[in-house]
This record gives structure tokens, C-alpha cells and sequence, in this order.
């Protein structure tokens, strides 16, 4: 497992250096009074991967104030023009006026927002995902249905990110107990990928 990390962390890197980000400038990625939402740093991290990767569905938990979500499309575009195929783009979020704010915001870019957890957007997708971002529940209960969730419904060779795996220790816990690879960014991503 660790040459396939080192491998893909060098596809991240180059994709870092090679790719141009359409969102950069144009949406505010700093803190705010939410606490810990994705830094640029991070967006960029997660817009690369996606890129690098190439998923055919991308599933989010936690679509929150988008952020992430503006990353995440930001790589899909980027693996679409790689591939020629459109990657299917999937969010959800229990509280109902992130999901709201998230559909207004993304309406013509075409990812399916859903208001309820994982499981509730799981029931929803026709394919399971290939790569996932996990930004929901921050207790180790939460994180840990979350992952169990998108485990099960993943195929081998799937590939999990964490969000806050460093400033928040249930889920730095609970990614060093499945043997994720925590990298350090400001709040923390760490990946795990499915056997």
C-alpha cells in the first residue's frame, strides 16, 4: 500500500503543478465563523486528486458551505477533459440549509445535493462511488458511520479522503486506526484506499 501512496502523491503533486484552477481567486477558502472549513491549500490538494485519480462518481459528505464542493468539481472538470466523460458528482448534508444554499449555488454545474446523511444519498445513486470526501459528523460515532457507509458500498480500490484529520482528534484517531495516510495540511486530508 505504501508505493501505491507514494505513487499517488506524486500524480497529486505533478497535477498540483501542471493543472490551472478556474475556482482560484474567485471564492473566499479562508476561515470563518463556521471554524474549520477547506483551506486553499486544501482545495487544491482536493482538486488535483480528483484530477489524478479520474473517478466516475465522486460522493461528499458534509457539502456544508461548498467549498469543498467548488474543489471537488473544479478536479472532475479537469478529469472530464482527461477521460471525455462526465463524472457524477454527489453531496450531501443533514442540516437543511447547507443543502439549499449548495443547490442555488451549483444549479447549472450539475452535481445532486441531497439533505440527509450518507446513507440517505447512497440510496439515491445509481453507481457507488469511486472516490469519496468525508467532511460530515466530526465525532468518532459519526466519522466512523460515515466511513462504514462508503465502505460497504464502494468497490476495491475505492478511495476515501478525510477532512480535519489533524485539527480535530476523533477523526485523526479514527484515520490512524484504518491506517490512512494523514497529510499535513492546515486542517488535515488523509486518504485511505479499499483493498
Amino acid at each position: 500500500m505504501g508505493d501505491l501512496y507514494r505513487q499517488l502523491a506524486a500524480t497529486i503533486g505533478r497535477t498540483i503543478r501542471e493543472t490551472p484552477l478556474a475556482w482560484h481567486g474567485k471564492f473566499d477558502l479562508r476561515l470563518d465563523d463556521n471554524g474549520g472549513v477547506i483551506t486553499e491549500c486544501e482545495a487544491s490538494v482536493l482538486t488535483a486528486l480528483v484530477a489524478a485519480v479520474q473517478p466516475v462518481v465522486i460522493a461528499e459528505v458534509g457539502s456544508g458551505n461548498g467549498r469543498s464542493l467548488v474543489a471537488l468539481l473544479e478536479g472532475a472538470r479537469a478529469s472530464d477533459q482527461l477521460t471525455g466523460r462526465v463524472t457524477e458528482l454527489w453531496s450531501c448534508d443533514t442540516a437543511t440549509q447547507p443543502s439549499v444554499d449548495c443547490r442555488k449555488m451549483f444549479r447549472e454545474l450539475g452535481p445532486t445535493i441531497v439533505t440527509g446523511d450518507v446513507d440517505a444519498m447512497l440510496e439515491q445513486m445509481p453507481t457507488p462511488p469511486n472516490l469519496a470526501f468525508i467532511d460530515g459528523n466530526h465525532t468518532t460515532v459519526g466519522v466512523t458511520q460515515d466511513f462504514q457507509a462508503l465502505h460497504a458500498a464502494m468497490d476495491s480500490g475505492g478511495l476515501i479522503v478525510f477532512h480535519d484529520s489533524r485539527s480535530v482528534p476523533e477523526v485523526q484517531q479514527f484515520c490512524r486506526t484504518i491506517g490512512a495516510l494523514l497529510l499535513p495540511t492546515c486542517q488535515g486530508l488523509a486518504l485511505w484506499r479499499k483493498p
